[in-house]
């Protein structure tokens, strides 16, 4: 069954028993409503019937009411999707050309079997319509008359001559009696009276009885009258006798000429017109179906174009949106590739100013580290000076001069002492900028953030251990000032001193431990930028890598723009030419409308 043809029935059921009713069965039997738009698809019969069955149990009525309630107002659908169909004066004129119909919307159909209305013409207000299908529709073709009925304003009359099912076809034959004619039937009969009613061709009433009659009046007229007077009675009985003739050739002449396709012409009493008439009528027939396959398909056409149509204005909206789309996907991927490559330029620099801050950090410990030698040196001095002042009490002179050895040494140890506070000092500035870049180099820079607040608290107590030296140096030196210059005072004076000496020994040999610890930490600290400088290598090769791929992305997002660009501009053409194909059918539509079918 054509699709097209069940998509129209679903629609009538729809304004008769309800859209939800409908639809819920439509989901039921699982109805593809895509495939129902197609004219060319075809469904199947078995479904159609099981649909219309469940329909009418739903609605409580008969399989047979539904059928002649669906024909009855199918009329009103088939008139919205075929309305060229519908161009008629009456329901005669409209049934005469059904079969013709069923045959054309169904011809693309392969295997299809449409139902047949044969219409036979009995006069200009009488027929006997046939309607004979593998489904059993008798209802709906009866409820189909009596809506082509109203719809044409053509009150009728019907009988039912035979119904019933031969051979697995279901048919019904009614006589159908209409207000309104179709069609002409022009009967030949005056032209017998030549033959006496015998003959039914006209050519051999004329040849064979036309002169046998006028020779018989010729003679009869000859023997009891005047030659003059025979020979006008012999030419009176010619014109009479010719005159039924003539007459009946200009009616049949008159019956060849076809005003119209819509209607035709019937010839009785002729066997020759009757014979020409009858192949006339089946030329026009088949004329007729040709026309009408070609307005059905052009009506189809353009019911599906305009859904098409409504489809295009949705993408046509789209498509500008679509070209600003890919402009801003290119422009997008060109701005990615700049920023990666602004990342990357920022990223190595980063890691050439850790690498940097690395290589002093590496001298400002070597520096320290010597002077801690210095200072574990200058207090094992200390002790030894101590040591030597306990044991040579008797040499004043020998401990005065110890005694200025001592205090050069102290000087010494002092300068170190300031030089360690101003690597401390130094240090700490350079943990301070190394944290300010790492905070510029966002989550990358994280780890070696914390490593550079690790390096500025060690730097500050570095500091605070040189400041406590440079004030234990500071006693010191007074002290051995005081050695100096009282070593001639007395030996208990330098006894003091040496003790005090000696503690002060002991106090350095803390600090230089503490300064050690402190260049054990900050090794540790060093060792800790190296990985973490290691990684911002690696990341720097991997937003080398990613800059490279975003430069090939951004050509490749480019080429698609400018490809979607040339798509669009020529889907837009497409559109273009479907809608001028539209305006084509419409045009041709138009062409078939001034033909009357």
């Amino acid at each position: 069954m054509k699709s097209f043809v069940m998509n129209i029935w679903i629609n009538t059921w729809k304004r008769l028993y309800g859209e939800s009713l409908v639809d819920s069965l439509i989901n039921e039997f699982n109805v593809d409503l895509d495939i129902l738009q197609s004219p060319i698809n075809d469904v199947d019969d078995e479904m159609v019937i099981r649909f219309s069955r469940k329909l009418a149990e739903k609605t409580g009525k008969t399989f047979e009411k539904v059928w002649e309630e669906t024909g009855y107002e199918n009329i009103k659908s088939f008139h919205k999707y075929y309305p060229g169909y519908f161009k008629k004066d009456g329901i005669l004129s409209f049934l005469s050309t059904m079969d013709m119909v069923h045959r054309a919307l169904t011809r693309r159909i392969k295997g299809a079997k449409p139902p047949r209305i044969i219409y036979k013409y009995i006069d200009e207000k009488t027929a006997i319509v046939r309607y004979q299908s593998n489904r059993d529709f008798r209802s709906y073709f009866l409820g189909l008359v009596r809506g082509a009925s109203d719809f044409f304003k053509d009150p009728i009359t019907t009988e039912v001559l035979d119904q019933g099912t031969n051979n697995s076809t279901s048919f019904v034959e009614i006589r159908i009696k209409a207000s309104k004619p179709y069609g002409k039937l022009i009967k030949l009969k005056s032209f017998r009276l030549v033959s006496f009613g015998i003959l039914k061709n006209i050519l051999k009433s004329n040849v064979i009885f036309l002169p046998l009659i006028v020779f018989i009046v010729s003679l009869l007229s000859s023997s009891f009258l005047s030659p003059v007077v025979s020979s006008i009675i012999v030419a009176l009985s010619t014109f009479a006798l010719s005159l039924p003739i003539v007459l009946d050739l200009k009616k049949g002449f008159s019956a060849l000429k076809f005003e119209d396709l819509s209607s035709v012409t019937y010839v009785s009493g002729e066997e020759n017109f009757e014979k020409i008439t009858h192949e006339l009528n089946k030329a026009n027939e088949k004329i007729k179906e040709l026309l009408i396959s070609f307005q059905g398909d052009t009506e189809e056409l353009l019911s599906f174009s305009s859904k098409t149509m409504s489809s295009i204005e949705v993408v046509e909206e789209q498509i500008d949106t679509m070209k600003e789309l890919s402009s801003q996907v290119a422009d997008t991927a060109v701005q990615i590739s700049n920023d990666a490559e602004r990342i990357s330029d920022a990223v190595t620099s980063n890691v050439d100013t850790i690498s940097q801050t690395i290589s002093v950090q590496n001298e400002i410990v070597q520096n320290l580290n010597e002077a801690v030698e210095n200072i574990i040196s200058a207090a094992k001095s200390v002790e030894n000076v101590s040591f030597n002042i306990e044991n040579v009490s008797d040499d004043f002179e020998k401990i005065a001069n110890e005694s200025k050895e001592l205090r050069k040494q102290a000087d010494e140890i002092k300068e170190i002492a300031d030089t360690v506070m101003s690597i401390a000092e130094q240090t700490n500035l350079l943990a301070l900028n190394a944290a300010i870049e790492a905070a510029r180099s966002g989550e990358a820079g994280r780890g070696f953030a914390v490593v550079a607040d690790e390096i500025r608290k060690l730097a500050e107590e570095s500091k605070e251990s040189a400041n406590k030296i440079s004030d234990f140096l500071t006693k010191i030196s007074s002290g051995i000032e005081n050695l100096s210059v009282g070593v001639v005072s007395g030996y208990e004076n330098l006894k003091a001193q040496t003790k005090a000496l000696s503690e002060s020994s002991k106090k350095s040999k803390e600090s230089s431990q503490v300064i050690s610890d402190i260049t054990g930490h900050l090794n540790s600290l060093i060792e800790s930028l190296n990985t973490e400088a290691s990684k911002l290598e690696d990341i720097t090769n991997s937003i080398q890598n990613l800059l490279a791929i975003s430069e090939e992305s951004s050509a490749t997002a480019e080429e698609i723009s400018a490809s979607i660009q040339r798509f669009l501009t020529e889907l837009r053409t497409v559109f273009d030419n479907v809608s001028k194909t539209i305006s084509l059918l419409e045009l041709i539509q138009e062409n078939i409308e001034k033909i009357d079918i």
